[in-house]
């Protein structure tokens, strides 16, 4: 069982900020890109229980997502082939709310730049380090991204998330090198196709959360697969 509670990304540092946005209505997100179409689906999960700093326990259930992207536009574009993590966790209780952007689990990560690693300036070829992707066409990302949902939290009992069905959306982002770099690059491959470099929102997929407090499994204990 996957119970992985940090993200896993290929060169980038991610930390959720606290929640704080639970049960409260958010702004109606924008239209998601016409571009590429995100898929997740969960190839593993499992909860587990974590001690805080001050003693007090939260339970945690851990995610393990594989991501499909796919070309929806008329062009060939080229992405970088590694997802770069996870930043934005999204669950309603319905897909309803999950479209009018009213969430039960709301938290978004900051980044921070590991120091090892180093500026990238990338040559002219396009190297096997990306991908082209033709219209329709899918591409699986190399690694897959685990992160970590608060179900149970004994310092804020009516946060907690109950038993049930629900529906999650996640934000990630596909290019770590900033928009200057990647603006450069398209400008070098314009031939081959268009360069994707922005972030982009998962599709809605269903999520079952257990009833909180019924494992005493320390998420310390467990690995990855």
């Amino acid at each position: 069982m996957i119970l992985v509670l940090m993200i896993a990304c290929a060169g980038v540092g991610l930390q959720f900020a606290p929640a704080g946005g639970r049960d409260q209505r958010q702004p109606e997100k924008s239209k998601l890109t016409e571009t590429v179409k995100l898929v997740a689906d969960i190839s593993d999960h499992g909860q587990c229980v974590q001690t805080l700093a001050d003693g007090t326990r939260e339970e945690l259930l851990g995610l393990q997502l594989r991501f499909t992207i796919t070309n929806v536009s008329a062009e060939p574009i080229i992405i970088h082939r590694y997802a770069h993590g996870v930043f934005k966790v999204q669950v309603s209780k319905t897909l309803a709310l999950l479209r009018a952007g009213v969430y039960v689990y709301d938290e978004r990560a900051t980044f921070i730049q590991p120091p090892g690693v180093p500026r990238r300036e990338f040559g002219d070829a396009l190297t096997g380090e990306f991908r082209i992707l033709k219209p329709n066409e899918s591409f699986v990302y190399e690694y897959p991204e685990n992160v970590a949902i608060t179900v149970g939290d004994l310092r804020a009992h009516s946060e907690n998330l109950t038993a049930g069905n629900y529906y999650l959306q996640t934000t990630m982002t596909t290019w770590m090198w900033g928009p200057k770099t990647a603006e450069r690059l398209q400008q070098q491959w314009a031939k081959l196709g268009r360069f994707f470099y922005q972030n982009v929102t998962s599709e809605p997929i269903a999520l079952t959360i257990d009833k909180p407090g019924i494992t005493n499994i320390p998420c310390a204990t467990l690995t990855s697969k």
